[in-house]
């Protein structure tokens, strides 16, 4: 009977692990970037795109390549969406990123993208102009807004 309590709780503990595994698994391309669709920027290389982004986010680079001034748009700082962002696509700890804006603030006076509080209202703001980006759940791209595109997953 000690053995089959064993062999029981080892299935279990299996179990758990491999449905762990799959939750973090599916963790990826939870969120998108999304543009107006009138922004012509388009590429195929995901990984230009992510360090385009970055610049653009950052506040390093103001101009998209059709010469359209970039407006970022970015959720709370403690939401998943945010932190998914930092991490996938600016590279960048909270710590590090808090010392570029106080960087940025001293040096250019420029201040973080504001942050907004739902993707509805990301979604209706990038749909309103044309150099607007902004960081939306995956599943919010399933009916987007007329006026937005997907540019890429992370």
């Amino acid at each position: 009977m000690n053995t089959r309590k064993k062999t029981s709780g080892s299935r279990h503990t299996i179990f758990l692990f491999v449905v762990l595994l799959l939750s973090q698994l599916t963790l990826a391309d939870e969120y998108a970037v999304v543009v107006n669709t009138v922004n012509p920027y388009d590429t195929v290389d995901i990984s230009k795109a992510k360090k385009d982004v970055r610049l653009y986010y950052l506040k390093n680079q103001n101009q998209w390549p059709h010469k359209e001034k970039v407006k970022a748009y970015g959720l709370p700082s403690s939401s998943a969406g945010q932190l998914a962002f930092n991490d996938g696509v600016l590279n960048m700890s909270d710590s590090e990123l808090t010392q570029h804006w106080l960087n940025k603030k001293q040096t250019t006076g420029e201040t973080p993208p504001k942050p907004l509080k739902s993707d509805r209202a990301v979604l209706t703001l990038v749909s309103k102009r044309p150099g607007a980006f902004g960081i939306v759940s995956l599943g919010s791209t399933q009916s987007l807004p007329a006026k937005v595109k997907v540019l890429f997953t992370f």
